[in-house]
């Protein structure tokens, strides 16, 4: 039988060791297997830039104790961290590495806890989870409310393919369309790197009832999830951790930049509502501030049963939000997104009939310009009671 590589015993030490060089590396034990070996949380980035301007981006790495990859790519990342080109990644992002969740599986080289359970089932949404494995990345994930989610996981059981599934949103949001564009993107910076890769396709994470923690997490926070495999069946772990890092950093990519009409950077999850053209966003001028509308917001969301703009006319973009009655309270706060030509100059915007100020915080409108669009943000920095609202954006045209 061929040694496994890596060991348990094997990562906890890469993990000290880059702790021990790097300025970049530390570790968080987090708690303890179900035959008490210790769970390590790793945190990636630069320290001296506030948490508060930050993405953060979680990885699961050998989930599976019998998947030797999942757990070669957590080191490779964090070598590749201390690198210069990781720089702009540590300034913007923090990285959490789950760098073996299954030691007790790693050791026996099963794909099962030593309870004899699938981690991946063991997330429960009322918090209560099956394993302490899965227990102690919940509580991380749930303090923490990523941005972006990767389960990464080997085809150690047969396939001859790898690849990157994003999970399944709502069935007409548009974060199918900006999942599915990542994973494309992904995949291609594989192939770029000499790793064939299966067509990205979109998985319904909920599988004979079980929840998977890639849709726990989405319909908690919004956060944009994906599963990634490497194919075990045919490449050695230094192969895998290739083909796995150049997949991770053409993700890692995407929480460095504005994409897909928002108006800020980082990872595309803030369309809650709607879409690029008049959609719901987070309220908040930080990354840490829209996490924790996000986490407001999200639950509430089946109280709005409308949002959506009416035809523009004479100048004038109405934009209709209906809010009802339900159990989740209505958040502090939200912002409201739209989009106009580029030739056109907006010069007053109001909310149920109320004028909002220009560049004013909680409440009041913002303009970003993304070279295509004018795209005004409205804040609402107060709860909405039940009922209509109305947004109206008045612009000039000044098209010659």
């Amino acid at each position: 039988m061929a040694r496994v590589h890596p060991t348990y015993e094997e990562v906890c030490a890469h993990l000290e060791e880059a702790r021990s060089r790097s300025g970049f590396v530390r570790r968080q034990r987090i708690g303890k297997s179900f035959e008490g070996r210790d769970l390590w949380l790793a945190v990636v980035t630069d320290f001296d830039v506030p948490d508060e301007d930050k993405q953060v981006v979680a990885l699961t790495c050998g989930v599976h104790g019998s998947e030797e990859s999942g757990r070669a790519l957590g080191m490779a990342v964090l070598d590749w961290a201390q690198t210069d080109a990781a720089d702009e990644t540590r300034r913007r992002q923090k990285i959490l590495v789950f760098s073996c969740v299954n030691p007790d599986g790693a050791v026996r080289d099963s794909y099962h806890n030593a309870q004899d359970i699938n981690i991946c089932r063991a997330y429960q949404r009322d918090g209560k989870c099956t394993t302490p494995e899965a227990q102690a990345v919940w509580d991380v994930l749930m303090r923490e409310v990523p941005d972006a989610f990767v389960d990464c996981h080997g085809l150690a059981g047969g396939g001859m393919h790898e690849l990157v599934l994003p999970m399944l949103g709502r069935l007409q949001g548009s974060e199918n369309v900006i999942a599915q564009t990542i994973a494309r993107d992904m995949a291609q910076a594989a192939e770029d790197a000499g790793f064939p890769q299966h067509t990205p396709h979109l998985v319904d994470a909920w599988v004979d009832g079980l929840d998977f923690i890639e849709k726990m997490l989405f319909d908690r926070f919004h956060t944009i999830a994906f599963t990634l495999e490497m194919n075990e069946c045919y490449l050695d772990w230094r192969e895998c951790q290739k083909s796995g890092l150049a997949r991770l950093r053409a993700l890692f990519d995407y929480g460095n930049r504005a994409s897909f009409a928002l108006p800020y950077e980082g990872y595309p999850n803030g369309w809650l509502l709607g879409g690029a053209m008049c959609g719901l966003v987070p309220h908040g001028r930080t990354a840490a501030e829209r996490r924790k509308s996000r986490a407001q917001l999200v639950p509430w969301l089946p109280q709005v049963p409308k949002l959506s703009r009416r035809p523009d006319s004479g100048g004038n973009c109405r934009v209709i939000l209906e809010t009802a009655r339900g159990e989740v309270p209505a958040p502090a706060g939200l912002s409201i997104a739209v989009r106009v030509y580029p030739w056109c100059r907006i010069r007053e915007v109001t909310f149920d009939g109320r004028a909002l100020k220009r560049d004013v915080f909680p409440t009041g409108y913002r303009i970003h310009d993304d070279g295509c669009s004018h795209q005004c943000v409205a804040d609402v920095g107060f709860p909405l009671h039940p009922g209509e609202h109305e947004l109206v954006v008045r612009y000039d045209e000044e098209r010659s």
